[in-house]
């Protein structure tokens, strides 16, 4: 079968079956999960209430690394001017 235009997802599957799994996912993984359409819209938003930090602090060493990149923010101080970019050592965005 070739479709000539695009389909949309929520065309082709059921959303609250789509929710399901999402959410079992993220009950499982315990991470958060955002799924977007092609246009960039948010189909489903299905955000972990503790967060990325809680998971990392189950971990010691990312904990005591992601701690001290936290201070380190913290402490930073710059003038009106200037920029400082820094780089998340757990993870690795910036």
């Amino acid at each position: 079968m070739i479709l000539e235009t695009p389909v949309r997802l929520l065309e082709v599957v059921d959303r609250q079956g789509v929710t399901d799994l999402a959410r079992r996912f993220v009950d499982a993984e315990e991470l958060g999960l955002r799924l977007f359409d092609a246009d960039g819209q948010v189909v489903i938003d299905l955000p972990r209430d503790a967060g990325l930090s809680a998971w990392v602090f189950r971990f010691p060493a990312p904990r005591r690394r992601f701690t001290d990149f936290v201070t380190s923010l913290k402490t930073t101080q710059l003038d009106h001017d200037e920029v400082l970019v820094r780089h998340d050592p757990v993870t690795h965005t910036r």
